[in-house]
């Protein structure tokens, strides 16, 4: 929120290594994306696994996926769109 001054981005790239991350620092990483990202706004996530698909899916309302056999090692695109709302 204070890179965006106040924006929120149409689109968010991440290629963070979500599962290499002290658990409180991910969690806190992933309870900020939905609250940055515009209403019709996505997040893309690159990850090396399908681990995180979960914690991706407590926080937005459609989570798809593809698999990129092609890159080395294989990696796992994930696209996060709407928030969930409690």
């Amino acid at each position: 929120a204070d890179h965006l001054d106040g924006a929120k981005a149409d689109v968010m790239v991440s290629a963070l290594p979500y599962t290499s991350l002290e658990q409180r620092l991910r969690q806190r990483i992933l309870d900020v994306l939905p609250g940055a990202l515009a209403a019709d706004g996505t997040v893309v996530v690159i990850q090396y696994s399908p681990l995180m698909l979960a914690d991706f899916r407590r926080r937005f309302s459609t989570v798809t996926y593809r698999i990129t056999p092609w890159n080395v090692p294989p990696a796992w695109l994930f696209s996060c769109r709407g928030p969930v709302v409690d």
